[in-house]
C-alpha cells in the first residue's frame, strides 16, 4: 500500500476562488510550511532542507499559478 499526494479538481473559476476549496487549502498549507521551516532555520541556525538548493525555481510556482487560471502546458 502507498501513500499520494492528494490531487482535488482545479478551481474552475480563479476570479471567484474564495478559498474553500480543497486545492487551494494544500496550496496555503504548502506555503505556510515552507515559511515556517525558513523563520525556523533562520531563527535556530538550523539548515533548512527546503532551500538546500539555493533559491528554487519559480517556474513550478509559475506553472500552478498559470494552470489555475486554465492555461495548458505541452
Amino acid at each position: 500500500m502507498t501513500w499520494t499526494l492528494p490531487n482535488p479538481p482545479r478551481v474552475e473559476d480563479c476570479f471567484q476562488a474564495d478559498g474553500d476549496s480543497e486545492r487551494e487549502l494544500l496550496e496555503d498549507v504548502e506555503m505556510e510550511l515552507l515559511a515556517w521551516s525558513a523563520k525556523i532555520a533562520a531563527e535556530t541556525g538550523a539548515i533548512n532542507p527546503a532551500a538546500a538548493e539555493g533559491w528554487p525555481s519559480a517556474n513550478r510556482d509559475l506553472e500552478r499559478v498559470l494552470a489555475a487560471q486554465g492555461c495548458m502546458f505541452p
